[in-house]
């Protein structure tokens, strides 16, 4: 039995050898496996850790192309970002991936999109309590971002009813915020009516959503951002339809919802997130974007707000830099060939182009009454500083003036006393009056003139040949009378008219034009920062006959205190944000008719080329009388010489007009291009010497010298520059007045040498006088004063003794002399009884009585009253001077002058330009 067990013992062992030799074999082979994996681990690492890195620094790459849209607030190249013009992006960052395993000793982190702009979508950030303040990190990142990738083209509606605004610190920093109140639903209806207004406006077949818009029509307008925290804690149901209506419908019309929801927060009854029908959701509670692999753990990390120091630079480059803007072309829109100016009528209605409405339409002004008989008398426009309104004062004007000729259209262009809009125009054929820095006396004169008119029109309309009820009648009979073109009166700032007006006049002149003007063809467009105006009377009855309303972009109180728009036109000049962009409303303010659009643009260059080219052809087309007699009159400077109607209209005669002639001139009325003095009588030999321009649109101040008692001139003034400005301007007129023969001149100057107005006389005798061969002395001499009055003196002695019809023969003498208190001979004396007259003093008194009623007038300039005392005896001598033209000067000399105390306020407005007082 022993070697039985032995036997089995021995198998045992053998196996157990076996096994051990096995298991020895099997920890050799796993050793070597293991020292294999070992070498092979570092294969790996140093196979693919390169690769990771290389990847990682494709995504870098990928990254700085285009570092701002892609890359984190960390970044360095934000501290050299620029505001450029703004790009639509389909897509914007929310956070990155990154790869979150704690063995890894290198990280990887790819950026992370949503998408925004065209995909239809709104945004959805789901938190719940844990992660709220990632949410609201992410909103306000998104904020931010969005206002640094589109500059200036972004606008924003932020509701916070739980934090009152705190989850938007950067609220008052962003640009074009949505004012907001304590209603939630009344602000977001704003953002309603916009995307309404949008869809109508703009979307068509072609372009079904907003961003697909051309880009000088869409660069007009701005994308809307909705964000709204903490939803839905202290929403009401109003306010989440709303969100709700906005979400589905605001993408296509460029009004995008970024919405936190926290789901801790129950919705309320009835109302499912569901409801929200084309949201994507970025779900911050289950670590969105997590990848499920062993290969690697990418985790998905939300953007923060960008620190309070990056934030600060962000905006303050951002409030610096300019805002980009596209402008319709004039030429496209407006402007029209050469060829082609000129060929409208103005028989029923006067039209222009002035801008673009929705994707293709244009946007229109016009006066008059149109084809289906509805009737546009006068316009108002009300713009803020900086809307665009002289630019489209330009588009109007000058769409006009290229469509109606000169005899079809005048114009009538007054700037307030700020103004300088129409200083280009004084060149403008068409314009018949422009008026600049216009003081609210001289604009009130302009009313008054078109009244006028207005009321010469309606006279000719009742002539027996014409029988007509208005203007277009008046067409109709082919204009038997001679054109009339219809006019179209601008004020800039209108409400100037209303100053220092106690007496209403300017009110009731406005009423007057407004109810009785358009018939007339008489049409006012005025402009003002608001529509009404203080101590503007009669307001309801004149504003009754203002069918045209515009409005540009103006304050919000402004907006809501007008009276001629209706609720949805208040809301469309809300929308005007951007300068040019314009509500226009040609049916009294009704409020289905108003029309946004944007106003073309017309650069300065441009204009002067087309209203010279406009010039040109009027010389061209036109006679000189067949064009508006023009009279241009700036307030700030003083009135040349040469711009006088009047007296162009002499120079353009190729001979002097005879005494007969004159006296058919002279009482012409001014329309007609005369003086409009009755009592002109050619036997008297009148005179005419122009002054200055009044304070009136057709006032030229003159003085009227005729062959009467003490028809002699006084000019007193320390102004010297001006006062022989004037003496040099009565010369003039004198010579265009008559032919050398009628006329004769002896100047006496004693104005001091080296001093501006020295040469003043003498450059009028060289230039002018004595090239026309007029008999003209002059002196500087004191001692050649003594030897001329006595020569006078035989002159009148003579005269005398003729007979009256022989007497009327004689030319005019017309003696000048300045500053004779500089000559001893003359200067009064003075003695026990006070001041008398030197003999050559009393001489020359016998001149200033007897000379005027024989033809020898004299004209005197004194810097002073004091000065001229010492030469006249204000009480016996002043009386033979009918003719006083005073400069600033003291309340008593005035007083003493001209009997009252005007002259003493006439520079209360400042030293320029100089006034006088007649």
């Amino acid at each position: 039995m022993l070697w039985i067990w032995k036997s089995k013992i021995d198998k045992l062992q053998t196996r157990v050898s076996a096994s051990q030799q096995e298991i020895a074999g099997a920890i050799h082979q796993s050793q070597l496996l293991f020292q294999h994996g070992q070498k092979q681990a570092t294969l790996v690492n140093d196979f693919f850790i390169p690769q990771l890195k290389e990847n990682q620094d494709q995504v870098e790459r990928i990254v700085a192309k285009s570092p701002l849209q892609a890359g984190g607030w960390h970044r360095k190249e934000w501290q050299s970002w620029q505001a450029v013009e703004a790009l639509l992006e389909e897509t914007i960052r929310i956070g990155e991936y990154r790869e979150s395993r704690s063995d890894r000793s290198d990280r990887f982190n790819i950026p992370h999109y949503a998408p925004l702009i065209g995909r239809n979508a709104s945004l959805i950030i789901i938190s719940d309590d844990r992660t709220v303040d990632e949410a609201v990190g992410l909103l306000q990142s998104l904020a931010v971002r969005i206002a640094m990738l589109l500059p200036h083209s972004a606008r924003y509606t932020l509701v916070d009813p739980v934090g009152g605004g705190a989850a938007f610190p950067m609220q008052r920093y962003l640009p074009h915020v949505r004012e907001s109140g304590d209603d939630i639903r009344r602000d977001l209806d704003g953002v309603t009516r916009d995307i309404q207004q949008v869809i109508a406006t703009y979307l068509d077949a072609v372009a079904n959503s907003f961003e697909l818009l051309p880009d000088d029509i869409r660069a007009n307008e701005r994308l809307e951002f909705i964000l709204a925290a903490n939803f839905p804690k202290r929403y009401d149901r109003r306010a989440i339809e709303a969100l709700q209506s906005i979400g589905n419908t605001g993408p296509k019309a460029g009004k995008y919802l970024i919405l936190h929801y926290n789901k801790s927060i129950d919705l309320p009854r009835d109302m499912l997130m569901e409801d929200f029908e084309n949201a994507i959701y970025i779900d911050l509670t289950q670590g969105h974007g997590k990848i499920p692999t062993n290969a690697c753990q990418l985790q998905f990390i939300p953007d923060e707000a960008p620190a309070p120091n990056l934030q600060s630079e962000l905006f303050t480059k951002l409030s610096q830099s300019k805002p980009p803007q596209r402008n319709l072309d004039w030429h496209k829109l407006i402007g029209i060939s050469e060829a082609d100016w000129w060929q409208e009528t103005a028989a029923s209605i006067i039209s222009t182009p002035i801008g673009g409405a929705g994707s293709s339409q244009l946007l229109k002004i016009w006066f008059g009454e149109n084809a289906e008989k509805r009737v546009c008398a006068h316009g108002m426009l009300g713009a803020m500083t900086g809307a665009g309104k002289s630019t489209l004062y330009h588009v109007a004007i000058l769409g006009l003036t290229t469509r109606y000729s000169p005899t079809e259209l005048k114009l009538y262009l007054i700037d307030g006393k700020q103004g300088v809009e129409f200083q280009a125009y004084r060149h403008l054929p068409h314009a018949e009056v422009v008026s600049l820095h216009s003081p609210p006396e001289l604009s009130r004169s302009v009313l008054q003139e078109l009244i006028a008119e207005m009321e010469r029109r309606y006279a000719l309309f009742s002539e027996e040949e014409v029988r007509v009820q208005d203007l277009a009648g008046y067409y109709r009979k082919n204009q038997p009378l001679g054109q009339i073109p219809r006019i179209i009166l601008l004020i800039d700032e209108y409400q100037e008219l209303f100053e220092g007006d106690a007496d209403g006049i300017a009110s009731s002149y406005l009423l007057k034009l407004s109810q009785q003007g358009r018939a007339a063809g008489i049409h006012m467009l005025l402009a003002s920062q608001r529509l009404g105006a203080v101590g503007m009377l009669h307001r309801d009855a004149i504003f009754g006959n203002f069918h045209l309303l515009m409005a540009m972009q103006m304050r919000h109180d402004d907006i809501q205190a007008l009276t001629g728009f209706g609720r949805r036109g208040k809301q469309l000049i809300q929308t005007c944000d951007l300068p040019g962009k314009i509500v226009v409303n040609d049916a009294l303010g009704d409020d289905n008719n108003n029309q946004l659009g944007k106003v073309a643009m017309l650069n300065a260059a441009d204009q002067d080329v087309l209203i010279q080219s406009l010039r040109n052809r009027a010389n061209e087309h036109f006679k000189r009388a067949e064009l508006p007699l023009q009279i241009i009159f700036d307030g700030n400077t003083q009135p040349n010489l040469i711009e006088n109607p009047q007296l162009l209209l002499l120079l353009q005669q190729r001979m002097w007009l005879t005494p007969a002639e004159w006296q058919t001139h002279a009482r012409k009325n001014i329309q007609q291009g005369g003086l409009d003095i009755s009592d002109w009588f050619m036997a008297e030999r009148p005179r005419v010497m122009w002054l200055g321009q009044e304070f009136s649109v057709r006032g030229q101040a003159r003085v009227i010298l005729r062959r009467r008692l003490a028809e002699n001139v006084a000019i007193i003034g320390s102004e010297n520059t001006a006062r022989y400005g004037m003496l040099a301007a009565m010369l003039a007129s004198l010579a265009i007045n008559t032919s050398p023969q009628e006329s004769q001149f002896l100047i006496i100057d004693r104005s001091m040498a080296e001093t501006d107005w020295y040469n003043a006389l003498a450059d009028v005798v060289d230039t002018i006088l004595q090239p026309l061969q007029y008999s003209c002395k002059f002196t500087r001499s004191s001692k050649e004063v003594a030897p001329q009055i006595d020569r006078l003196i035989a002159e009148l002695e003579h005269r005398s003794e003729l007979d009256e019809d022989l007497q009327i023969g004689e030319p005019s003498i017309f003696l000048i002399m300045t500053e004779l208190e500089r000559v001893d001979e003359v200067r009064r004396q003075v003695d026990t009884y006070g001041m008398n007259d030197s003999v050559l003093g009393e001489k020359m008194r016998r001149i200033y009585i007897e000379g005027p009623r024989l033809g020898i007038h004299t004209i005197l300039s004194f810097s002073g009253f004091r000065a001229m005392t010492n030469t006249l005896d204000e009480r016996r001598d002043l009386a033979n001077f009918r003719h006083r033209i005073a400069l600033q000067m003291s309340e008593d000399e005035s007083f003493n002058f001209v009997r009252n105390r005007m002259a003493s306020r006439l520079q209360v407005d400042g030293n320029r330009p100089i006034v006088a007082l007649y």
